[in-house]
This record gives C-alpha cells, sequence and structure tokens, in this order.
C-alpha cells in the first residue's frame, strides 16, 4: 500500500496529460491514415489432404486445444461463437478427434510465400531470492509507474497502444534496457529474483518464462508479466553487421558463444534492444504463453498476435535438414513474441531444460502454414 499514492498521482497526471495535449503527443500518428491490416490471401484444402496429415497422431494435441477452447466462449470477436461451438462438438480422445478434424473441419493454406519457423523453450538458470556477490542480476516486478495508453481511446483513427511514465505533464517513453540496468529501478522493492549471469537474464526475457533453481533444491517458475513499452530488436543482426557472426552461423548458441568469448563487450551487445520484460512468480509448473494458458512442447506455437486471435489450430510443414526430419504436426497458436511478424511465421514451443534449448536455438527453417476451422467458417475471421 506504500505505493498506492504515487501510483494514483502518476494515473491522475496522465490521464491530465493525455486528456489535455493528446494531438500533440501524437500528432504524427494522427496525421498518418490509420495501417490496414495485410490483405492474407488463403487457399482451401481438404485436411486429409495436409502434407503429413496420416503420420500425425495427435499426442499431446487435444490437451492443448481445450486449454484455448476454455476461453473461446467468453470471446467477443466473430469468430468466438464458431469456435465456442466447435469445441463442444471436441471428441474426448486422439483417434475420434483426428476423424472428427478430417471430416468436419477445412484447412486454409496462408498463401504469402516462404514463411519461417523457429523453436523457443522454457530455460532453467541457477538464482536466489537475495541479493549475493554470486546472484546480483535482478528479475524485475512490474513497475508501479508503468502506464499503457490505448490509441483508441483518443482517437478512432489512431490504433495500437503505447506504454511509458508519466514526468510532469508530459507522458515519456518508460526507462529503456540500459537505463534500469543502470539503477533506474533500484530501491523500489521491485526485485522478484535474482539470477548470477547478465546472459542468462537476457535469455529468460526472450523466451518469456521459465525456472530458477534456488540454492535450497527449491525451484521458482516465473513468467512474462509486463514489458516497457520498447522495439524489440534483434542483436543477431548487429553480430552479423559486426563482422562478428556469419549469417548462415547465426543462432542462440552462437549469441550466446560470442558473449561467453568476449565478456568485456556483453553489456554492448546486450543494451542494443531496449525492450526489457518484467516478470511474475507462478505457483504452478509450466511455462504460460500470451493466451493465457499453460503451452505444451511440440504442440504450441507463437504467432503475430497483431494478425490473427489466439487459440487457433495450425497445420505446420517445415522440411528436414541435415540428419534431422521434416516438421509436420498440429499445433495451438497460444503464444507470441516481439521477433514473431507475418502471417506465415512461427515459434514451436519445445519444453523446458537444456535439451530443449539447443534444440530451440538451432531451429531455422522455411515454413509453410494451413490454418484449421470447422466447416463452412471463413478464414478472414481469424484476422484480427
Amino acid at each position: 500500500m506504500k505505493h498506492a499514492a504515487p501510483v494514483a498521482l502518476a494515473l491522475a497526471l496522465m490521464v491530465a496529460a493525455l486528456a489535455g495535449f493528446w494531438w500533440l503527443l501524437f500528432r504524427e500518428l494522427a496525421e498518418r491514415p490509420p495501417e490496414k491490416p495485410p490483405a492474407i490471401a488463403f487457399e482451401q484444402t481438404g485436411v486429409a489432404a495436409l502434407p503429413g496429415w496420416g503420420d500425425d497422431n495427435l499426442e499431446g494435441f487435444r490437451a492443448a486445444m481445450m486449454r484455448s477452447c476454455a476461453h473461446w466462449p467468453r470471446r467477443a470477436n466473430p469468430l468466438g461463437p464458431h469456435l465456442a461451438a466447435a469445441c463442444a462438438a471436441v471428441p474426448e480422445d486422439d483417434a475420434a478427434l483426428k476423424a472428427h478434424l478430417t471430416d468436419d473441419w477445412t484447412a486454409w493454406r496462408v498463401a504469402e510465400g516462404e514463411g519461417r519457423l523457429t523453436g523457443y523453450y522454457e530455460p532453467v538458470y541457477p538464482g536466489s531470492r537475495e541479493p549475493s556477490a554470486r546472484y546480483d542480476v535482478p528479475l524485475h516486478r512490474v513497475p508501479g509507474d508503468l502506464v499503457t495508453a490505448r490509441l483508441t481511446d483518443f482517437s478512432d483513427d489512431l490504433d495500437g497502444t503505447i506504454r511509458g511514465r508519466v514526468d510532469g505533464d508530459r507522458l515519456v517513453p518508460y526507462h529503456d534496457r540500459k537505463a534500469i540496468r543502470q539503477g533506474a529501478l533500484d530501491g523500489r522493492g521491485l526485485d522478484l529474483l535474482w539470477l548470477a549471469d547478465p546472459v542468462d537474464a537476457f535469455f529468460l526475457q526472450i523466451q518469456g518464462s521459465g525456472r530458477v533453481a534456488l540454492p535450497d533444491g527449491e525451484v521458482a517458475y516465473v513468467g512474462y508479466a509486463g514489458q516497457n513499452g520498447r522495439a524489440y530488436r534483434a542483436i543477431g543482426r548487429d553480430l552479423i553487421a559486426w563482422g562478428e557472426v556469419a549469417a548462415a552461423d547465426m543462432s542462440m548458441q552462437a549469441i550466446r558463444q560470442w558473449l561467453e568469448d568476449n565478456p568485456g563487450r556483453v553489456h554492448e551487445l546486450l543494451d542494443l534492444n531496449p525492450s526489457y520484460v518484467f516478470f511474475t512468480e507462478r505457483e504452478t509448473e509450466g511455462a504460460i504463453g500470451a493466451e493465457g494458458v499453460v503451452v505444451t512442447p511440440e504442440r504450441s506455437i507463437a504467432i503475430d498476435r497483431r494478425l490473427w486471435y489466439f487459440g487457433l489450430p495450425f497445420w505446420i510443414e517445415a522440411p528436414g535438414v541435415e540428419s534431422e526430419a521434416a516438421i509436420r504436426r498440429l499445433v495451438m497458436g497460444q503464444d507470441t513474441g516481439g521477433a514473431i511478424r507475418g502471417p506465415v511465421r512461427a515459434d514451436l514451443f519445445l519444453g523446458p531444460g537444456d535439451e530443449a534449448g539447443e534444440r530451440a536455438g538451432r531451429l531455422n527453417r522455411p515454413l509453410a502454414m494451413w490454418l484449421l476451422l470447422p466447416r463452412g467458417v471463413d478464414p478472414t475471421l481469424a484476422l484480427r
């Protein structure tokens, strides 16, 4: 309760500032025509004709699907009633579900050229509940002065949201990664847990959730709680631009290896990404996706939330590489990420731990995607 007065004051100032001066704050945006959603083309096909459909036994998929189905009856978007009714008809075993989807659903190829499939995972890093000489890198809770403004609240010609903080009578961008590292949030009681390595903290923010192995053997489960509103920047591209890593060799492992080989330049590279993620501690095991459900290894993907509604099934196909087989399976769009942009773009959740992390770091393949919907449902309803 000790922060209630400052928070209330900050919110009041934000409202006053935005109500009085929104045309100054957002003038550049207001002068632009509103962005139109991309015209996404769909090609209809039968579910049985999906490449590799006969080889997927759907193990684990039904559990993932039902987690999303629990949300559809409460959703007010145009697709909500269709998916709520379809979810109520889902059979209770995998074999029956596959027959049901084959007979009563339609597949729509997202015809937007070659896409990209990458992977993510739930990392496990050593940490502590108290700071020490070893554990000196904080994970932060959401600050009370981080405020979100929906631009549509101020004009029908504007869209999206912005995050920032109130400074006097102005809404300004929130502290970036470098400012937070240098102490912008120190002394405010926002420290959730402490890690030993800033690189671990950075990758935990990229993954969005993970596990912290504490000295007494306890495991703390942490998940995404908010973000500072700054645009995500892929530091791998900077390493390529610097000539430090070849584009063909770029991976999560390559970035971590470069950071280990160049300890004096760690913050020089990490600070280039101004985006900063805040965490909360969860009581239950399992990574939570942006849809608000536990994501399922091999069956959940992150999608571009600007384009798609959460909780939709997709068939994904990515070719095999070297000794690794092709990926052809049914998945649910239950998460998102700052680097997930475009209609044919997915990030496959591969589970917890180092082995999953190794696989996630290597996964970078061309992708084809099909949206699955109950027969007769217009696929354009799946677009925001």
